[in-house]
């Protein structure tokens, strides 16, 4: 997977902006979009929310949700594109989850933020525990009967996610492996690719009338990568009022969000562009960008208390990341 690849998935302007929201039908039922709720840009230029669907309810089985993904611009009161899409898992039994991922419907790379809200839900028949999972090796997958039943249309759902806490997800893959007969197995080669920046992966499995429990796997190093690009962010800070590095600011105190770029002589302009988001809801308090002249400098001035993540990108006049993202910053403000 090229580093561009690395590029256009973690370098969409604005990995997004969606609060916790919650779903309730009368009584039983409490369905929520858990943060954080993620945007980046695919290989073919296409716009990609992706979130997890948490069932809240402590004994109701919920299928048939329906998530809007609303894209944005950088200034537009309107959508640019509004889509729909479901979870990976048709069924989400009690106190379970499940990712989504809603695609925008063309590429269009005046797309800079999403916001995502649940539409729709309906109680759901269980698909009760029938089925486990297991990894026997590095990108091998078993899976098998457990309830002394057949199992047609098995299909096993992988997510893949970053280092953050809680995870973001970055791509998912989908596998259809069949039928299995009563007491039977089969196993699942998974793929050798996956986004880069990937750290981690969870495994959902589903047939028809059954489900299983997860499970999830660290990935290790990620693949090699070719020699940095020539235009490269070297470094990313924050400063106080007396130009002094920190990672604590205090409420209402101006600091400067700062980066050491290099980059090559003679080839256009470039920009750098800043978003800090909240580390607990993934809000973004600060969308800015900024002309490389020199070394870039992005003034912010917090409002309110709690933990952030200020990441930078690099972007050329071909409206394309020109780099790699900046390392990213984990910001107090008290």
């Amino acid at each position: 997977m090229s580093w561009l690849y690395m590029a256009a998935i973690v370098a969409l302007l604005v990995p997004a902006a969606a609060l916790a929201q919650t779903y309730d039908t009368p009584q039983t039922l409490a369905v929520v979009i858990s943060p954080p709720f993620y945007t980046y840009v695919d290989a073919d230029g296409y716009a990609v929310a992706t979130g997890i669907v948490r069932n809240e309810s402590e004994t109701a089985y919920v299928g048939n949700v329906v998530i809007q993904a609303r894209f944005y611009g950088d200034a537009a009161s309107l959508p640019l594109d509004a889509v729909t899409a479901g979870t990976l898992l048709e069924v989400i039994p009690p106190g379970g989850s499940s990712p989504f991922v809603a695609r925008s419907a063309e590429p269009d790379p005046r797309i800079k933020s999403a916001v995502a809200s649940l539409q729709m839900f309906d109680p759901s028949n269980p698909k009760i525990p029938g089925l486990a999972v297991e990894r026997l090796a590095d990108g091998l997958l078993r899976i098998r009967d457990s309830v002394g039943a057949p199992h047609a249309n098995i299909t096993v759902h992988i997510a893949y996610h970053d280092a953050f806490d809680p995870p973001r997800i970055l791509g998912t893959s989908t596998h259809h492996i069949g039928g299995m007969g009563i007491g039977g197995s089969l196993n699942l080669t998974t793929p050798g690719e996956y986004p880069l920046g990937a750290r981690g992966a969870t495994a959902f499995v589903e047939s028809d009338a059954f489900s299983s429990g997860t499970i999830s796997w660290r990935i290790g190093a990620a693949p090699s990568a070719p020699s940095p690009p020539p235009a490269q962010i070297l470094d990313a800070w924050m400063a106080d009022h007396t130009g002094v590095r920190t990672t604590a600011a205090a409420a209402h105190q101006n600091v400067t969000l700062n980066a050491a770029v290099h980059l090559p002589d003679g080839e256009g302009r470039y920009w750098l562009y800043v978003q800090v988001s909240s580390k607990e809801s993934g809000g973004v308090v600060l969308l800015e960008r900024v002309e490389v002249d020199g070394a870039p400098s992005i003034p912010w001035t917090p409002t309110h208390e709690g933990e952030y993540i200020a990441e930078m990108f690099l972007w050329g006049e071909t409206s394309a990341p020109a780099s790699r993202p900046g390392p990213l910053l984990l910001l107090t403000v008290g």
